[in-house]
Parts: C-alpha cells; structure tokens; sequence
C-alpha cells in the first residue's frame, strides 16, 4: 500500500505519535492539570458557531495557510506564504517563538529550493511546518501534561496531513482534518462531561471574618460579568485575578490563578467599616493567597 507513496516516514511518525497522544489524553485526569481550562460561551449561538467553525471552515483555512507553499500551483504558494505571515504577525498575539519557527521554515524552504538535489532541507521544513502549526493553538506553552499531550496529538495530526497533500491532493488533507476535528470534538465532550445550562461542579466555600466566598466551575453557557456592590461582588465566567484588572492593585500583573478554569464566584463582604474597594481588594487578596486560589509571580 505504501511502496509506491512518498515521505511515508510523515505517515508512520504522525499516526504513531497522533494515537498515543489522544489516548494518554483520555485517559489522565485532566482537571487536575494546571493548565486545563473551562470553556465558555456567551451563548449558545456562539457555542455552536465555534463548534461547526471547528469542524468545517477551520481546517479548510489551515490547510490552505500551513499546506499551501507544498502545492504545485504558484498562486497557492503565495497565498500560503501570505496566510503564514498574517497569521503569525496580525492574527495571533505576537510572540517570538512563532515568528522565530516561522522564519525558520522560510529559511528551510528557501535552503531546498536551492540545493534541489538534496531533500534534506525539504524534509525538516515538513517537520518545522507541522511545529508551528502545533505552536500556534496554545496562547500560553508550559510543560503542563495536557499541554505537552495536545501539543503531540496536533503535531502528529499536521504529519498526516502533509503526507495526504504530498501523495495525494489538498482535498483529501481537508477531509481528514474535518474527520479528525469532528472525532476530537466527540471525545472532547465525552471528557468534560458538557453541562449547558449548570455550573460544572458544586460550588465550595471559605469562611472567614470578613468574607464569605463561594465559587464553582462555571457553566460552559456563561457570558463574563462583573459587578461591586457595597456587600456583595459577583463576577460570571471569570478568574479570581479579573476582581483585581477593575481595581487599582500595586501587584496587579504578578497576579496568576492556580489554574486557568473560569469560575462563578460570589464574595460576600462582612463588617465593611466603610473601607476602599482598594482596601477590600488587599484583605481579599490575602484570603485568596492563602488558601492557594491565587499566587504571586516573584520577579
């Protein structure tokens, strides 16, 4: 089946890595990752919006951007090489591993159209390439085990692809990328146990002299609100760190969440005494420290 197909080494590696990956995914418990995060949407248009986007434009816009300076056609390779740049300088947030990945991959290209006779360079943009198609997902790349996981099922997945363009056509790249996305997002919500309408856990409590907190994952329909009151903030679908961006806070950008859920939390106010929100914030930022829902970056 394979004798008469090229770069078969981009077939072999990529369903390797891409079916181990998923399945150590499924089978860790990813909520007690640091960097798991809870999805939310405003409403459930935009749920199922992000949902068919997923599965139907996105791949079709990835392939054309990341798999386009492989085709044959000229006009493709241009578009690819403008995607890329686009993506990388103007779409996503800048940030100097994915422009340095980038211009790597114009570096290796540019290097085996020189020396056309050695595929060695060809070969390493490939691997380069599904690198930073890998990269880009993440706004934020710890060695976290989901991360590193996801990171590999999305490398291993790009692999694939590549070896469909290069044997067969851009089509066929597309079609995969739908099925797989669709696949991912089956097993995805198997995982999360989706709620539409329900906060995802129970919600839990501190209790304290000056505050009574009570806070649960929020529902995956949840648009982001926050409000003050003299006893009472509130904030929907947010970080304990969001109480801190509306208030003047001399920390403010050291500030880091254990995790990066999105929570409802309700914060009842004790004993005000007519304090600054500034001074309720200061108590409250000690109550949360020290019950470790938030840390402080050391410069």
């Amino acid at each position: 089946m394979l004798a008469n197909k090229n770069f078969n080494h981009l077939l072999i590696i990529g369903v390797t890595i891409s079916v181990t990956s998923i399945s150590l995914l499924y089978n860790i418990d990813i909520y007690d990752s640091q960097n798991y995060e809870t999805e939310t949407y405003s409403s459930v248009y935009q749920f199922w919006f992000y949902l068919i986007y997923g599965i139907s434009l996105g791949p079709i816009l990835e392939e054309f951007i990341f798999d386009g300076v492989f085709l044959k056609h000229k006009a493709f390779k241009v578009l690819g090489v403008a995607g890329l740049i686009v993506l990388v300088f103007f779409v996503l947030d800048l940030r100097l591993i994915n422009v340095a990945i980038l211009f790597l991959f114009f570096i290796l290209i540019s290097l085996s159209k020189f020396f056309k006779h050695s595929s060695f360079c060809f070969i390493l943009s490939l691997y380069v390439n599904a690198i930073l198609f890998s990269v880009i997902h993440f706004k934020e790349f710890d060695l976290d085990s989901v991360v590193v996981l996801s990171f590999l099922s999305r490398f291993g997945g790009h692999l694939i692809a590549l070896w469909l363009i290069l044997n067969f056509n851009l089509f066929s790249a597309i079609l995969y990328h739908i099925l797989k996305n669709l696949l991912l997002t089956v097993i995805a919500y198997g995982i999360y146990d989706v709620n539409f309408h329900e906060n995802q856990s129970d919600f839990e409590y501190i209790e304290t002299s000056r505050f009574h907190i009570e806070y649960a994952e929020t529902s995956l329909i949840s648009k982001h609100s926050i409000k003050y009151r003299d006893t009472l903030w509130q904030c929907k679908s947010c970080e304990f760190k969001d109480f801190y961006n509306y208030l003047s806070f001399d920390d403010e950008a050291n500030i880091q969440q254990k995790d990066k859920r999105k929570y409802d939390i309700n914060i009842k106010i004790k004993n005000n005494q007519d304090k600054t929100r500034s001074e309720i914030l200061e108590d409250l930022h000690n109550v949360l420290k020290s019950n470790e829902l938030i840390k402080v970056r050391e410069e």
